[in-house]
């Protein structure tokens, strides 16, 4: 449970990383060096976290399936909120998706050609209502999810005195 739960968190806190650096960085469009550093960061944060979770993919192929799910949930995340960070992300974090031959089953592939198939975002701008709506939305789900996370731990590890 704890794994597993830890693995959840830190997939999510990830995407709550990138998406708060994309929104700094879309809110600073106007100091161009300003975006494209932030842009850096976010692209150098995710090139130092990769191999971790191909360590951990391949590990086994039941560790392999956990992080597949929650890649797909931090690309389809990143999607909902228009990111443009994910057509420079989507090539580095698909390779982690295919660490086992045939690891990835119908229902994953059919999310995976969901996200393929998205047309490219067009520029954010901060006035952008619609998008701050999805926004809204993606950052309460992971709020639930961290929600849900925490009471699962906790159940784990209530200790009954006798």
């Amino acid at each position: 449970v704890y794994q597993m739960s830890s693995l959840a968190q830190v997939f999510i806190l990830c995407q709550l990383w990138t998406i708060y650096c994309e929104q700094v960085a879309v809110f600073n469009t106007s100091h161009g060096d300003m975006y494209r550093s932030t842009c850096l960061a976010v692209m150098e944060f995710w090139m130092r976290v990769a191999p971790t979770f191909i360590q951990i993919a391949s590990y086994s192929k039941s560790h392999g399936e956990m992080v597949n799910l929650h890649l797909l949930s931090l690309l389809e995340g990143l999607q909902e909120v228009n990111s443009s960070l994910l057509v420079q992300l989507y090539p580095m974090l698909v390779t982690i998706l295919y660490i086992h031959e045939g690891s990835l089953s119908a229902g994953l592939q059919h999310r995976l050609q969901q996200i393929q198939n998205c047309p490219p975002p067009d520029p954010i701008t901060p006035e952008d209502r619609e998008l701050n709506k999805a926004l809204l939305k993606c950052l309460q789900r992971l709020q639930y999810k961290m929600g849900q996370l925490e009471v699962q731990s906790s159940a784990a590890t209530q200790f009954f005195t006798v």
